[in-house]
């Protein structure tokens, strides 16, 4: 799996972000998993890089995940898709492409930069 790390703005968390995720469809078939806990490392405006304990089986499989999280009071419910994964000691990070359209990526943009403003050092 590749991953397109040339994205214009990409904000990497000092505190990496709570989130909760669950995995809707492995390749174009539903499925309803549990909910999990997760850490987003970093966000861009096409993507996010999440650690969780768990390991998502992504090998030859298309896994669309639903990803919640928070950012300036603000709540984001997105579908994902898996591009990459790897081990990372005990815990495993996925990169993962958001489904989005234009507005959200303007409301992501905008709070990504006033939680930036405020959370800089």
């Amino acid at each position: 799996m590749r991953y397109n790390r040339n994205d214009p703005f990409r904000y990497e968390f000092l505190k990496p972000l709570d989130c909760q995720f669950k995995i809707i469809e492995i390749n174009n078939e539903k499925v309803m998993s549990r909910t999990a806990n997760a850490k987003i490392i970093d966000l861009s405006q096409s993507g996010m890089k999440m650690e969780t304990e768990l390991e998502i089986p992504d090998n030859n499989v298309q896994v669309l995940l639903q990803v919640s999280f928070v950012i300036v009071k603000e709540k984001y419910d997105m579908q994902c898709m898996i591009i990459w994964s790897k081990s990372a000691g005990t815990t495993n990070q996925y990169g993962l492409k958001f489904n989005h359209n234009d507005k959200f990526l303007e409301n992501l943009t905008n709070d990504l930069k006033f939680h930036a403003k405020y959370h800089s050092l």
